[in-house]
């Protein structure tokens, strides 16, 4: 078997990409060369060791792509977890003409259900405004100082069209004027040109010699619409109608990269709607207080005039939500209203939110496992 992360591919891609400046290094180059990585890329192997051989080289081919490598990690990050549950998922069962990502064949008191991911990435204009930022920092970082550099700007600021020589410049000319050895404390100084204003802070590093500088900020600022997480799931369950013929439970997991800003709560309201308080007034009097959630949910009956709700998107039985961070992990979001539900036992070992208790009219959810 071909590894992943074989010597002369690695070679291949150090000739590449190694000579050149690292704001432009694209992130597999990190992933496949820094040793902070290396437990990263052990993982890498032993999971695609696990998949079918007739699966493994294509799978390797996508790792060693820029532009599809994380999804190819998403896809084996899942297997594992769902390994880690008790299972043996098959990789690309066929699906009539469709091949979801993973099978998980049945078990005592589990049906066999599919599994298809979704790697969520942020918008085009947040992945814009972070790669403009991060060639900053690393052309910062290439500077040798006795400081660390924090940076802070006004939200949304962008750095489009920016000349980040000039304002590199800018930075080691200030930095050359301070005084290690009688600068104790941190040091700040604004860069201004047109529109763009951006605060730097020199933080003493208290070294005998000049070493790579760190840097850190600003914090990025944006809004998060549920809307998207939404969009993601409907994408998945148009692709896979089949499933309501198969009568098998259809599971969508969700692995958000970091950038994308996303949260367990953002999946709340996509799935359920957004959280929302009524509050009921006589005169000046509050009367009551309700807290609720809004008819937007993706699979929240959606009210008739003079007829029953509808419910929509049965189809989908559960949504993983699937952290990246070492270790990954997940937490699982039943569909109360799934054509094919699945037991929290098909989860073990990872909390799961479940209805926990049902009224004449409405139900309440609770996390369990």
């Amino acid at each position: 078997m071909t590894p992943v992360f074989e010597p002369a591919w690695i070679q291949d891609l150090e000739e590449k990409c190694g000579r050149q400046p690292r704001y432009c290094q694209p992130d597999l180059y990190r992933l496949a060369t820094d040793p902070r990585w290396a437990r990263e890329r052990e993982n890498i192997e032993r999971w695609v060791s696990l998949l079918p051989e007739a699966s493994r080289e294509r799978v390797v081919h996508r790792f060693r792509q820029p532009d599809q490598f994380f999804a190819a990690y998403s896809e084996l990050v899942v297997g594992d977890l769902l390994r880690h549950c008790g299972h043996q998922p098959e990789y690309e069962k066929p699906l009539g003409d469709k091949t979801p990502d993973w099978y998980v064949h049945c078990a005592e008191g589990i049906p066999a259900f599919f599994v298809e991911v979704a790697t969520v990435f942020p918008t085009s204009e947040v992945q814009a405004w972070t790669r403009e930022w991060d060639e900053l920092r690393f052309r910062l970082e290439e500077i040798e100082h006795y400081f660390h550099i924090w940076i802070s700007a006004p939200p949304e600021t962008s750095l489009k069209g920016a000349d980040q020589k000039r304002i590199v410049r800018f930075v080691r000319d200030w930095l050359d004027t301070l005084d290690p050895e009688a600068v104790n404390e941190p040091q700040e100084k604004t860069y201004e040109n047109e529109n763009l204003r951006i605060s730097f802070r020199a933080i003493p590093k208290k070294v005998t010699c000049k070493e790579p500088i760190a840097t850190s900020g600003p914090g990025i600022t944006f809004w998060i619409n549920p809307r998207r997480l939404q969009e993601v799931l409907r994408e998945k369950l148009k692709a896979y109608r089949q499933v309501k013929e198969e009568g098998a439970p259809l599971v969508v997991a969700l692995v958000p990269t970091f950038e994308s800003g996303f949260s367990e709560d953002d999946v709340l309201d996509a799935l359920f709607g957004q959280e929302q308080v009524i509050i009921s007034f006589q005169g000046d009097q509050i009367i009551a207080v309700e807290s609720g959630r809004s008819e937007t949910g993706l699979i929240t009956p959606k009210p008739q005039k003079g007829k029953t709700p509808v419910v929509h998107n049965r189809r989908l039985s559960a949504v993983l939500w699937i952290t990246t961070t070492a270790p990954p992990n997940m937490k699982v979001f039943h569909n109360p209203y799934a054509l094919h539900p699945l037991p929290p036992l098909a989860f073990r070992g990872f909390p799961n939110l479940v209805v926990v208790h049902e009224g004449t009219d409405a139900w309440k959810l609770g996390w369990v496992g």
